[in-house]
């Protein structure tokens, strides 16, 4: 099963892969949202998507075994996020918020909704938040292509304030896990 946030339309589109590379929605899985959706996410411990909705919230949708999308909650979030992903061994939502030049995270341990623990500016634009593989550091690369911005995970304390890499040219788009 592959899970599609559909960019405009309030719902989960369910699609399944076929061996020949072929796509077929699932429609009896689909799953109706209170509003129109974006970037998405995925917890695979906890069995989560988590989903930017307009004009600025995160829906939490949980998959049961069988892979039935079911809508948890709604968190508040400071705005439509860019880029989602989980960190701290996904107990966190990392948001980049392309508008606002912001880094924020949600605490998503428990149940929706999800508060907001953190909030740091970054550079302008920011379209991701990629989290590296050691579960230590967020990179936030910005649409300028000219600037990194990276922040410390560090277990007990609050995000660190941003380390701006060296500016140089381009040379692409990067990408996590």
């Amino acid at each position: 099963k592959v899970y599609v946030s559909l960019g405009g339309e309030p719902r989960l589109a369910v699609v399944e892969l076929a061996a020949d590379g072929s796509l077929a929605e699932m429609s009896d899985l689909a799953l109706a949202l209170p509003a129109p959706t974006g970037a998405m996410t995925h917890s695979r411990r906890r069995r989560r998507l988590y989903l930017g909705m307009r004009p600025n919230h995160l829906a939490t949708v949980e998959l049961d075994t069988a892979g039935r999308p079911r809508l948890l909650g709604v968190s508040p979030a400071a705005e439509f996020p860019a880029y989602l992903s989980v960190a701290r061994d996904e107990s966190l939502i990392v948001c980049a918020l392309f508008g606002a030049g912001q880094l924020t995270t949600h605490y998503a341990s428990g149940s929706p909704p999800h508060p907001e623990l953190h909030r740091l500016p970054t550079a302008a634009e920011p379209h991701a938040a990629l989290v590296d593989t050691s579960d230590r550091r967020i990179y936030v690369p910005h649409r300028n292509g000219m600037t990194t911005d990276w922040f410390d995970l560090a277990e007990t304390a609050p995000l660190r304030v941003p380390v701006v890499w060296p500016r140089r040219p381009a040379t692409g788009h990067a990408t996590s896990r």
